[in-house]
């Protein structure tokens, strides 16, 4: 079955998540973030930092420690491109 969901806490199958069409990926983060009540000045740009880092580990570039601090990054990141949009 094809991935129809995201979620940033949990490892999505590497291979299907390669396999998407990368406006679908985006799209299901985006929706991932509406469905979560967050609300993000750049939603489009935020969401490429997810696909990005989720294509990154898809692809075996994974630091043992990246996916512990991966959610915590995309909320640094969000606090800092805050000051420049």
């Amino acid at each position: 079955m094809p991935i129809s969901s995201y979620d940033p806490d949990e490892t999505p199958d590497p291979e299907e998540w390669l396999n998407l069409d990368e406006a679908i990926r985006l799209q299901i983060i985006l929706d991932w973030h509406t469905e979560a009540g967050i609300e993000i000045p750049n939603a489009r740009a935020h969401a490429a930092l997810h696909d990005i880092i989720e294509n990154q580990l898809a692809t075996g570039d994974e630091l043992p420690v990246l996916r512990k601090l991966q959610h915590d990054c995309f909320r640094l990141n969000q606090s800092c491109c805050k000051a420049f949009v």
